[in-house]
């Protein structure tokens, strides 16, 4: 066994190649003495037969060879056939920095996305299963690591060794007598999976400062091996968690894998045994996650969508949870089930799936939400814009800008009680859809100024000149063109206007404080001080889905 301490001035460079220059699961594959590159078994027995390089910085792009006058000869995709770069470098040129990045072949191999992170700065990322970023290696300058295990993957599918090079002078103020050693001519050493040449001595006196010297200049090798492919080409989180099915007599949790092939399916089941389709029943805030991250996850009826995965879920329901089939958590990654399993409880007593979702599920029968104020608000919403679009000619709701969908998108009912912010984002989120989407321009191209409940209405306001283009405000241009069409119904526009009003209000008011009349007549309406944020919430959801069922009649 090679002890370091036998190469004064060399003792770290000694470690790093025996150790192949791992530290902690990452390889340099670049520095500014250190290089790399692939070759195949039978190039690599030679190379392991002398401490030279075999490649270097500037050799390792196409070659093309031609005449002293310029006549094309022919052209090689790398400068030697026997030796495959996985590091590219380019030189400084003009206004352009050097530059080291990975080959192409490894960057599509492992779908890996690059991100500066400064000046000559950047990483490499591979995107989970999850959605999340994995970092794979990272470039400062001429520097660049990399995991490992990505490395040993891929020489193992291409069935090539990886070649790291090193050359280094190492300089002293001490002299040899200080190091405790003497000259030491150069000699090589020798391993199956290393090689490198020392020497030690005296400053030359070419620099008067530095009064020794060594040099150092060896490689070392990773072989291919199949074990090591682990197929990182696609990360995948394995493993399967157990989920609460029951309880037992004691009333004791009982818990089952979601693995698909360690349960009863609904054939092979005992009795009231638990199986594959079994409802789970989670806390509904398990999906406040997604909500959260609308770039990343889609929360729809009756479904779940992911990244590269998505799950069937029962959340047309009015009790606080959402329900899934035992055998559907076990087809989402590792890391969501770890997720999923802390709000997990015990099933309420005589609970099962939504008649949505047995409807879907069991009887086949195609069905809506009817439920859950939230997927029904969105569906009569989606269902409001097709109606009057197809009585008028343009949607009574605008469409919503790409930065604002996410008010539709996460649109849900609450899972805690009471949670000040997520009421207020949620009441805004409302407020934006219903009130500051209205088809402005399009309700008072059919307002008729000339009906006397028009006119007395803008009188009410103060209008002076009565005419479409002087009403102000979009509930009251909806209320003009509600009775230009004979179909006004007061207290739907007053629950818009308490609504606007809310929004306006929420964040400046707590229940705790004091409240001035208008505050406390306004909570009331939709009774704040009596109830919790949730059951507000839910219960305004539904005034706004009987709103939208009464636009949708009129439309017909």
């Amino acid at each position: 066994m090679i002890n370091p301490k036998q190469f004064p001035l060399c003792e770290q460079l000694v470690e790093r190649l025996i150790h192949k220059f791992n530290d902690g699961g990452w390889i340099t594959l670049c520095d500014e003495r250190i290089f790399s590159c692939l070759v195949s078994d039978n190039t690599l027995e030679k190379s392991m037969s002398y401490d030279a390089w075999d490649i270097n910085y500037c050799q390792v792009g196409p070659i093309i060879n031609e005449r002293t006058d310029g006549a094309f000869i022919s052209y090689s995709r790398y400068w030697a056939d026997n030796f495959e770069p996985i590091v590219m470098y380019l030189e400084n040129e003009g206004r352009w920095d050097e530059e080291v990045f990975l080959t192409e072949e490894f960057v599509m191999y492992f779908k890996l996305h690059k991100e500066p992170k400064g000046k000559n700065e950047y990483a490499y990322y591979q995107v989970d299963e999850c959605g999340d970023d994995v970092e794979v290696a990272k470039v400062k300058n001429k520097n660049l690591e990399i995991k490992l295990k990505y490395v040993k993957e891929y020489i193992a599918v291409k069935k090539l060794n990886l070649l790291i090079f090193n050359d280094e002078v190492v300089y002293s103020d001490k002299s040899l007598d200080k190091l405790s050693s003497h000259q030491i001519p150069i000699h090589v050493i020798t391993d199956e999976d290393y090689i490198f040449s020392y020497a030690l001595d005296q400053n030359p006196g070419c620099n008067l400062r530095y009064k020794s010297y060594a040099i150092f200049r060896g490689k070392c090798a990773y072989r291919h091996d199949e074990k090591d492919i682990q197929h990182l080409w696609k990360l995948r989180d394995s493993g399967y968690e157990d989920f609460i099915v029951g309880a037992d007599e004691n009333g004791n949790e009982i818990s089952m894998s979601c693995d698909e092939y360690r349960m009863p399916n609904l054939f092979t089941r005992q009795d009231d045994e638990p199986y594959s389709l079994s409802p789970i029943f989670f806390k509904r805030d398990v999906l406040s996650k997604y909500y959260q991250a609308v770039e990343k996850y889609t929360v729809q009826d009756g479904y779940l969508l992911g990244p590269s995965w998505g799950i069937r879920i029962d959340n047309d329901r009015l009790d606080d949870y959402v329900v899934v089939a035992l055998v559907d958590l076990g087809r989402m990654p590792h890391k969501e089930q770890i997720h999923w399993r802390h709000f997990n409880v015990l099933p309420p007593k005589n609970s099962s799936y939504s008649m949505t979702t047995y409807n879907r599920w069991f009887a086949a029968i195609p069905t809506d939400c009817s439920i859950a104020p939230d997927l029904v608000f969105k569906h009569l919403y989606v269902q409001t814009n097709n109606k009057w679009e197809k009585k008028y000619g343009w949607p009574l709701f605008k469409e919503l800008a790409v930065d604002d969908q996410y008010h539709f998108e996460t649109l849900h009912l609450m899972g805690q009680n009471n949670d000040q912010k997520e009421f207020d984002g949620l009441i805004q989120s409302i407020t934006k859809l219903v009130i500051d989407s209205l088809n402005e321009k399009q309700l008072v191209k059919g307002i008729d100024c000339n009906k006397p409940d028009v006119i007395q209405l803008l009188t009410e306001k103060n209008i002076k000149e009565l005419k479409p283009s002087n009403i102000q405000g979009g509930i009251t241009k909806f209320e003009c063109f509600l009775i230009s069409e004979g179909v006004l119904n007061s207290d739907f526009v007053k629950l818009l206007r308490e609504i606007q009003e809310l929004r306006s209000c929420t964040v400046a008011h707590r229940k705790s404080t004091k409240l001035d009349s208008k505050t406390e007549s306004l909570f009331n309406f939709f009774g704040i001080l009596q109830n919790s944020d949730k059951i507000v919430l839910s219960n305004l959801l539904s005034r706004l889905n009987e709103m939208l069922k009464w636009l949708i009649s009129i439309a017909k």
